[in-house]
């Protein structure tokens, strides 16, 4: 399908996977997967006050797009709550 001359199968995107380990070393088949239907997503069961390295995939009608580069995030220390 085009759009305005462009191949416009990114407006129809069906879901994202998102890999996400804190072993970056780890082969890619080795690292978490969440299965994300929408816009936005929250990964929880995280150790505190690690970095964690994060790639994302498209998935079209057309198929799987490609991984990705490595982004890094570090998890903060978790809020003790005060008495």
């Amino acid at each position: 399908m085009k759009l305005h001359g462009k191949d416009s199968s990114w407006y129809f995107l069906k879901k994202y996977l998102v890999y996400y380990t804190d072993s970056p070393d780890k082969d890619l088949a080795d690292w978490e997967i969440k299965d994300v239907g929408g816009q936005e997503t929250l990964i929880t069961d995280l150790n505190e006050d690690t970095p964690y390295f994060i790639r994302m995939q498209a998935i079209t009608p057309d198929g799987p797009g490609i991984i990705s580069d490595e982004y890094e995030a570090k998890t903060g220390l978790k809020r003790e709550p005060s008495q």
